[in-house]
């Protein structure tokens, strides 16, 4: 049984509340992953976000890579829809692009 939004909300907060050494964004990645109703549907959604704007810009995946600094192995797998990006990677992927986060994030759209 998955914990529920505000559990997950709750939990984070403990954690940061008990350890301030912890790294913030490792914490947030994971509540942000535990509290999707579906992953799935989220990792499809950013994969083929992702794919589009780049593509819209004209860069590989290998010059993604180098402008957001990521791997290009992370780069493939966020677009297979096999992984999601870190809340860190999705700022840098979006900087890259010169687009707001809500874009890589949002439903998948025709724009």
């Amino acid at each position: 049984m998955r914990p529920s939004k505000a559990g997950v909300v709750a939990v984070m907060n403990n954690m940061l509340n008990v350890d301030r050494n912890f790294p913030t964004w490792l914490t947030m990645s994971w509540a942000w992953q535990q509290s999707m109703d579906d992953p799935d549907k989220v990792r499809a959604a950013v994969a083929s976000n992702l794919r589009r704007l780049r593509k819209k810009r004209g860069l590989t995946q290998k010059s993604l890579a180098k402008l957001s600094q990521a791997s290009l192995i992370s780069v493939e797998e966020i677009e297979s829809a096999s992984a999601l990006p870190d809340i860190s990677l999705i700022w840098e992927l979006a900087r890259a692009l010169d687009v707001p986060c809500e874009a890589i994030l949002g439903s998948s759209r025709n724009d």
